[in-house]
């Protein structure tokens, strides 16, 4: 694979774990606010979160690339709606 698409990869999955970021911080607020359905919907996604992390600690072990991966998804959960 070559280092445009390792790269372009990369920030795909940053793009997904980044969204998945964003909507547990909206559920976040919805469960505060005593929206329990919120809260059902928070344990699952937390456990999809999980599971994508886990997927993504074994697709980019070097340190570089989960170093990219991981500024990707800061500026990626940066935009937040």
């Amino acid at each position: 694979m070559g280092a445009c698409s390792k790269e372009d990869s990369i920030k795909k999955d940053a793009r997904e774990f980044a969204e998945l970021t964003c909507e547990s911080i909206k559920l976040m607020g919805k469960a505060m606010a005593g929206d329990m359905d919120a809260q059902s919907k928070m344990d699952e996604l937390s456990d999809r979160m999980e599971r994508k992390s886990e997927e993504l600690d074994k697709k980019y072990p070097s340190p570089e690339e989960k170093q990219k991966l991981g500024e990707m998804i800061l500026t990626e959960t940066g935009n937040c709606e």
